[in-house]
């Protein structure tokens, strides 16, 4: 076993080697993980053991016990454990991973005041790995925890072997306990495991183990007094000791580089907490340990901000976007490595971050433009999710720079919210400014896009509003006199939605409406109620961040789930019309969120702040209770789908993910299309088979074995989203830019196509497909792929689904409102053209 281990860790090693070579260092830019995880970015109990083991030791002598390797000087090792292990003088032997046997001089053991914590050392010219450091701040009750170490033979097991146990935090003394003991935990643990390592659920050390809650029974029989566990276990936090040997020693803390990840989130809470000075200076001290340790250099900024020092601030964002985008390009140059993956995401999480706070330091010294250019890249790179992710959610410890990045996060959400963020730069900058009031300056860049494209209306009648709002009406109204001329004189209702299209910035939209009005035909819009059975209204709020984005039903459509762009998500009782349930979202991808078919469980991909992960969160609809929390190492979650049985789930980012709904096990991992993430999932009604899109590509996967079976290249394409099976599983939905396309999911043959349409949603039957067209909602015959039947919307339509008698549809638009239609009945226009 051990020495299968080391062969494991030798690979591990090679590639670290490299890394540092090209300006890493092992622990300072990544917690190192084993292989198998990181190649999938999901950690496994089993991945956390394989290094575990090997920065875990025995320490043998009159009370043996365990340790783990927390530091290296030369060949000379530090062995963190507890007091009690090594208290007594003895002849004490560190028995490593590898088997070999290590004297413990023990007139070298240091013992930190107070604390049952010692530091014991050995030397030896074998390299060993270090433990990597984490933040023991995060473990409040209720998080995962693991704890490992060596217990002494027993009845049955009659040997030491390294045992790993996994429990939760139960409990946390908030005034200190007898000798540091502070975590309670509910791992179990056996006599020998004191001075093993406490672990958090990424496989980092937190803490060490020491002592286990009991009481003390007499038997009358033999007069003798046991010990009877009570099940619940104590160990020191690792802060508690990076306290302590900072005053005692702090040249132990430089011996393991991964000790900057506590001390730079030691740095963030001091910031927090408006102590910049102190914050520079811990900041500084991280620097003395790992110069290369890119958050730190980052908190640098963060605190100069605070401090009001704004040009030595955006010089410091400046240095860690370069180095970041450098060490990236390095580390895509070396030949693939477990570990690659992983490091691409801390540096885009590092980049990203960055970005933002030097749009938001540039903005707020006058560089509007530039500010917002970095913006719009941003929102423009898919790739990017991090840095989108604190875009439009920004949480910078410092109140300055965290109120000037809420301004930039209005902008991309008013664009986010449109969908509308792969607009031209132009049109972008110039809404920006408008929306800021500084018309003027967004008339230039109208100005350009009219020159490149004279006819194109939507940028006729932008340049038109901007020069009316200036005071240059007379061209305003020649522009707008060529419109009518194109419009027979008067704006109906189709030409106010695509004279209005890309326009997100809200106060432009109220100006070229209000030009548009002038000549719109009185009593020409109709109301809800003349076309829909009834409405329900997601939320009162107005703007366009009410607007329903996303549509799911249960199979029996007794179940409505709705989210809109304010991050609220609703499960409606659609017999009775009334909410059942609120929740708050923090995801930001549209396709994040499913229902299961049997209306009992909504899946919904968020990014927790508290220890800056993505996951899947688990409701029961019933209840409104969060039933389970699935992390998916990753940028963000992209997509969620269920199984038609509802037992299985499947969440995509880079790679995708197939889990146990019930029991919350990984069924497999697939490696997707890496390095782009699969933007849409969609299981057959079978269940048997998965399909994911990315970009420029499909890809179908056997859900039971986790094959991939058949995959369709888009080329010319960028994202393929959208994916539907047909009820009866011939047929495979997919949207791109350039339309709609219908697959043979066997073959992966083409079998037809659409031109129009952005959301879309098939009967219950297969026979007919209902399509957001703007204003209007298109009924085309999947068969013949023409447009039988048009519903008016009364508001502009984002998403749809039918209720299961195939007669009932429900939309999704502006407003906050979901329309409920029988499509037999309702009032309709003209049918349009066959499309192709």
């Amino acid at each position: 076993m051990i020495q299968r281990t080391l062969t494991l860790f030798s690979l591990c090693t090679a590639a670290l080697l490299t890394l540092e070579l090209a300006g890493f260092t092992q622990a300072a830019h990544l917690q190192t993980l084993p292989p198998s995880s990181l190649a999938q970015i999901q950690v496994t109990q089993s991945d956390i053991a394989t290094l575990t083991q090997l920065v875990t030791v025995v320490i043998n002598g009159q009370n043996p016990g365990s340790g783990v390797l927390i530091g290296k000087q030369g060949n000379t090792y530090t062995v963190l454990t507890a007091n009690h292990v090594v208290a007594s003088l003895d002849e004490y032997q560190i028995v490593t991973a590898d088997g070999v046997q290590h004297p413990l001089d023990y007139t070298t053991v240091r013992r930190l005041p107070n604390l049952d914590l010692a530091l014991v050392q050995f030397t030896s010219n074998q390299r060993y790995e270090l433990a990597q450091i984490g933040d023991s701040d995060i473990a409040q009750p209720g998080t995962s925890v693991y704890i490992a170490g060596w217990p002494h033979p027993g009845l049955a097991i009659t040997e030491r072997i390294f045992q790993i146990t996994q429990g939760q935090i139960s409990g946390r003394s908030q005034s200190g306990t007898e000798s540091g003991y502070e975590l309670v935990y509910t791992n179990i643990t056996r006599s020998g495991m004191s001075g093993g390592p406490v672990l958090d659920s990424l496989g980092r050390l937190i803490g060490i183990h020491g002592r286990a809650e009991g009481q003390a029974i007499y038997n009358p029989d033999t007069g003798d007094t046991v010990d009877i566990k009570s099940g619940f276990n104590l160990g020191i936090p690792l802060d508690t000791f990076i306290e302590s040997i900072e005053a005692m020693d702090p040249t132990i803390l430089s011996s393991n580089p991964s000790f900057a990840y506590p001390l730079s989130k030691q740095a963030d809470r001091q910031l927090i907490a408006n102590q910049i000075q102190p914050a520079i200076a811990q900041y500084q001290r991280i620097l003395a340990i790992d110069p290369n340790y890119l958050p730190a250099v980052f908190g640098v900024g963060q605190a100069q901000y605070e401090a009001g020092d704004t040009s030595e601030a955006i010089a410091q964002f400046r240095q860690v976007i370069d180095s970041a985008i450098k060490r990236s390009i390095q580390l895509q140059t070396l030949s693939y490595f477990p570990q690659q993956e992983l490091f691409l995401v801390q540096l885009n999480e590092v980049i990203g971050n960055a970005q933002v706070a030097l749009a938001s330091a540039l903005d707020a010294s006058g560089e509007q433009e530039t500010a917002l250019a970095f913006v719009f890249e941003l929102l423009q790179n898919p790739e990017n999710w991090r840095g989108r992710a604190t875009l439009l959610q920004p949480n910078f410890p410092g109140s300055r720079l965290q109120a000037d990045a809420q301004n930039l996060a209005a902008t991309g959400q008013e664009m986010v919210t449109q969908g509308l963020e792969y607009l031209p730069t132009e049109l972008n900058l110039a809404q920006a400014l408008y929306d800021r009031g500084r018309v003027q300056e967004a008339i230039p860049y109208l100005e350009t896009l009219f020159q490149e494209n004279p006819q194109d209306a939507p940028r006729k009648i932008a340049l038109a509003a901007a020069l009316n709002a200036t005071g240059n009406r007379e061209r305003a109204n020649r522009l707008v006199s060529e419109l009518q001329s194109e419009y027979s004189g008067q704006f109906g209702d189709e030409d106010f939605d695509f004279l209005l299209m890309g326009l997100w910035s809200s106060r432009l939209r109220e100006d070229v409406t209000e030009i548009l009005a002038y000549y719109r035909p009185s009593d020409n819009r109709p109301t809800s109620s003349q076309f829909s059975n009834s409405t329900l209204l997601h939320s009162a709020e107005d703007g366009d961040r009410a607007d329903i984005e996303f549509l799911s039903l249960s199979r029996d459509g007794k179940i409505l789930v709705s989210t809109n762009g304010e991050g609220t998500i609703k499960v409606w009782d659609i017999e009775k019309g009334t909410v059942r349930h609120t929740f708050s979202w923090t995801g930001n991808f549209r396709d994040a969120i499913a229902l299961s078919p049997d209306g009992r469980l909504l899946a919904a991909g968020i990014w927790d702040d508290t220890d800056n992960t993505a996951k899947v969160q688990l409701w029961d609809t019933h209840t409104g209770e969060a039933v389970r929390t699935l992390t998916h190492l990753s940028d963000g979650i992209t997509a969620v789908a269920f199984s038609p049985n509802s037992q299985t789930l499947a969440s995509s980012a880079k790679n995708i993910i197939l889990w146990n709904v019930n029991t919350g096990q990984v069924l497999h991992t697939l490696p997707g299309n890496a390095p782009y993430s699969s933007y849409s999932l969609a299981f057959s009604p079978d269940g048997n088979r998965l399909g994911s899109s990315s970009v420029e590509l499909i890809q179908l996967w056997n859900s039971t074995s986790g094959e991939q079976v058949n995959r369709i290249e888009l080329s010319g394409e960028h994202i393929v989203n959208g994916l539907i099976f047909s009820p009866q599983g011939n047929l495979l939905l997919s949207q791109t830019d350039s339309g709609i396309q219908f697959w043979n999911p066997s073959t992966g043959t083409a079998v037809s196509r659409l031109l129009e349409g952005q959301k879309y949603a098939l009967s219950p039957d297969g026979q007919t497909l209902a399509l957001c067209a703007g204003s209007e909602i298109s009924l085309v015959n999947i068969a013949s792929t023409q447009v039988v039947r048009t519903l008016p919307n009364p508001s502009r339509c984002y998403n749809l689904v039918f209720l299961p008698d195939g007669k009932t549809l429900v939309s999704g638009g502006d407003g906050g409102n979901i329309e409920l239609w029988d499509i037999n009945t309702p009032t309709t226009r003209n049918p349009s053209p066959a499309l192709p």
